[in-house]
């Protein structure tokens, strides 16, 4: 009878399908990735290109990811590494330098990328492509894992705040606390000390995604709402460098993004920031999800990462 009961189980999964995932979960640090190669040329030109400094909006010099270096195919568990970057060398297989790449292969969340290129000299003549090409992919994909993780856990009585005052939701992790509420504006932080992470949320008047309008919104907002210790001290953008500007879609909007380094007036305080912005046609207003992290002496490139993560969910 126990038998019978086991294959009808069976016969209703395979009638109905079943999404029920049995790999088993990836090992590894977001934007740590495992290079692997069939020889040493391309383990170190492909660890090079990886290892590059982020410039995107980083106070100090940190690189593009953490790289660990395998040669050659190892298997076992090499092959449940959350990223995976693997460079095949081999000029009777390769015309020209490719790059293609699957998920979820043997583990999950997991990126497995394979470039393949005919000689060492083309991937070096390549770099710049295949460094924006495979960053392009595994942030994706850090990014795209990080929102599944938050859609599954949020703050669920942080995002009815949001959306009581704006009409848009965002989901953030559950130890994001509101501290904040104002008009047209939320702060939410993890509240930890010498080590934060903080997303705010405004909106302002205009429907116009233009990066003047926004950087004197910002710097009116967080005057406005993010004061120090005395009223002369106040969250500023900063100048040098100046905030950079970018425009993606992300749930059938155009998304306007700001990066930079943001400043306390009057304070030795700052870090980097990001933000996205969308249009509300029928409020008249352009929303505003930041990012902000305050950690000095620390690493602060997967602390505002996985802010950022949070951003794409506004909608």
């Amino acid at each position: 009878m126990k038998h019978y009961r086991l294959a009808t189980i069976a016969a209703i999964l395979l009638m109905y399908g079943c999404s029920c995932d049995m790999k088993t979960t990836s090992g590894g640090r977001p934007y740590e990735v495992v290079v692997t190669g069939n020889s040493d040329d391309a383990i170190i030109h492909t660890r090079n290109i990886l290892q590059a400094p982020d410039a995107e909006g980083l106070p100090q010099h940190e690189p593009l990811f953490d790289v660990m270096t395998i040669k050659g195919r190892k298997g076992g568990m090499t092959d449940y590494a959350r990223s995976i970057v693997t460079t095949d060398i081999n000029a009777n297989k390769y015309e020209s330098t490719k790059i293609e790449y699957d998920r979820n292969v043997f583990a999950r969340p997991q990126i497995i990328v394979r470039v393949g290129t005919p000689s060492a000299t083309m991937l070096n003549r390549d770099s710049i492509q295949v460094q924006k090409t495979l960053c392009s992919i595994l942030t994706r994909f850090e990014m795209s894992a990080e929102a599944g993780r938050l859609k599954k856990t949020h703050n669920k009585a942080a995002a009815r705040t949001v959306d009581s005052i704006f009409g848009h939701t965002i989901l953030t992790d559950t130890k994001m606390k509101v501290l904040k509420t104002g008009k047209d504006f939320v702060w939410l932080t993890d509240n930890t000390d010498m080590k934060t992470q903080n997303i705010c949320i405004y909106a302002y008047h205009g429907c116009k995604l233009d990066p003047k309008t926004a950087k004197a919104a910002r710097d009116s907002v967080m005057k406005a709402n993010m004061k120090g210790d005395t009223p002369d001290m106040y969250m500023v953008t900063a100048t040098h460098p100046a905030p950079t500007f970018s425009t993606t879609k992300n749930n059938g909007n155009t998304v306007m993004v700001m990066r930079g380094i943001w400043e306390m007036k009057g304070d030795a305080m700052g870090g980097p920031f990001v933000s996205h912005s969308i249009t509300d046609s029928t409020a008249m207003k352009t929303i505003t999800a930041e990012a902000f992290v305050f950690a000095p002496g620390k690493r602060k490139r997967n602390m505002i990462k996985q802010l950022e993560a949070a951003l794409f969910t506004l909608k």
